[in-house]
């Protein structure tokens, strides 16, 4: 895949298709970050707990490769994969992506000039990224996800840096260097509308929206390094308020998908997550070597639709149709009531029979059948509630999950028709 050049000047695109992957609130997934091995920095992600750290990028030369600093990770919209910057085309910074497990490395950009900041559009379509190639400072760029067709949103003649797509996909937050200090402004998806959000004395720097799009997280330097904090405002930058701070300073806050926790690194370089009431605050990695910007990805559940007859005919079996928005191993359960043939018998008396289990891989778009089928005991029992003019009833359910482990469910009821009696 060839990476993209970038052309000076400032046509503007027309802005984003609407944001359709996932819903709020999402599953957190795992965390993707920065750590530094004592050469260079390298992504590497862990369990929202802290748990099982893998590392995802390896530059160094005993590994076959340069020293070089990959950093900024950031998830596609469905957690597939990792977009980040590396400066092993050095000396310039440029954008790749990867799958969120590292493998399929790819570089997208090749200019003069360092490419940085990198995120996903909600959609998950374009890329939004900062880049020193027209010449003027950092501006802001939009691309494909293949590095194709980019695009400048921003000519402000200064730094722009820390953009961020609302999850509407409408608006962009970003950061812009005045001469004084950093403040935090919104613009449309085109890059028209640009509003200041901020506006003091401070330096405030790397906004993110949260989930439902109704706030901003950011950091907040009053006082220069370390003195960072960590604030909350609306996404119309009213009600800027700060949220408990650590002694050490707090940096690159991010929300979780389903927008309950926030994660963040302190100036000691260790990732916390808390409370998005700055409440809870848990250190997840308390430990050498330095570890720093966080990013969460997003579960976003398949959507399945589990389909069948509601009335059927066969004891042997119940059977339905699953069909998935993506790959996903779907298994399938169900139960019905067989109630006693014998005339005067009470419902307590009924006998439960379980049907499947029944697991299949399906294919996106693709319907899979699913036949689920009792024990020849629950047969017999079924069967004979039939020929005495009884009606089985009960209900087929399945769980399905993808690749990344993220689930779904979905059931339907179900009875059997009853045999004919015969006169």
């Amino acid at each position: 895949m060839a990476a993209a050049t970038l052309a000076a000047g400032c046509a503007l695109v027309a802005g984003t298709e609407p944001a359709g992957a996932g819903t709020f609130p999402g599953a957190n997934g795992r965390i993707a970050f920065v750590t530094y091995d004592g050469t260079d920095t390298e992504i590497a992600s862990m369990n929202p707990d802290g748990s099982e750290m893998t590392l995802l990028t390896e530059n160094s030369p005993a590994a076959g490769g340069v020293d070089a600093d990959d950093q900024r990770p950031a998830y596609s919209p469905d957690g597939e994969r990792i977009v980040f910057t590396s400066n092993r085309d050095q000396p310039d910074r440029e954008i790749w992506v990867m799958d969120a497990n590292g493998e399929n490395e790819v570089q997208l950009t090749d200019n003069a000039g360092d490419d940085n900041y990198p995120s996903f559009s909600p959609d998950g379509r374009r890329i939004l990224f900062t880049s020193e190639a027209g010449g003027t400072g950092e501006e802001i760029f939009v691309m494909d996800t293949d590095g194709a067709n980019a695009t400048p949103l921003t000519n402000l003649t200064s730094t722009a840096v820390d953009p961020t797509f609302s999850p509407d996909g409408q608006r962009i937050a970003f950061v812009q260097y005045d001469g004084f200090d950093n403040e935090i402004l919104a613009m449309d998806a085109d890059g028209q509308n640009v509003v200041p959000l901020t506006n003091n004395a401070h330096a405030d720097r790397r906004p993110n929206f949260s989930p439902d799009g109704q706030r901003i997280v950011f950091e907040r330097d009053p006082a220069g390094p370390p003195a960072s904090d960590i604030f909350v405002m609306n996404a119309d930058g009213q009600s800027q308020v700060p949220l408990p701070s650590t002694p050490m300073g707090d940096f690159n806050p991010v929300f979780s998908p389903d927008g309950m926790r926030i994660a963040f690194n302190t100036s000691g370089d260790d990732i916390l997550v808390m409370d998005a009431d700055g409440q809870n605050q848990t250190n997840l990695t308390n430990s050498p070597p330095d570890d720093a910007e966080p990013y969460w990805q997003p579960l976003n559940a398949p959507v399945c639709d589990l389909s069948g007859e509601a009335k059927q005919k066969s004891a042997k079996q119940v059977s339905a149709t699953v069909t998935c928005s993506e790959d996903a191993l779907v298994t399938a359960t169900g139960t019905l009531t067989a109630p006693k043939a014998k005339r005067g018998a009470s419902d307590s008396k009924s006998k439960q029979v379980p049907l499947g289990p029944v697991t299949v891989d399906v294919q996106p778009g693709v319907p899979a059948a699913l036949v689920l089928a009792p024990d020849k005991k629950g047969s017999k029992l079924l069967k004979r509630a039939q020929k005495a003019g009884k009606k089985p009833k009960g209900s087929v359910s399945i769980s399905a999950a993808d690749d990344l482990g993220a689930q779904a469910a979905d059931s339907f009821a179900v009875k059997l028709k009853p045999k004919k009696q015969k006169k």
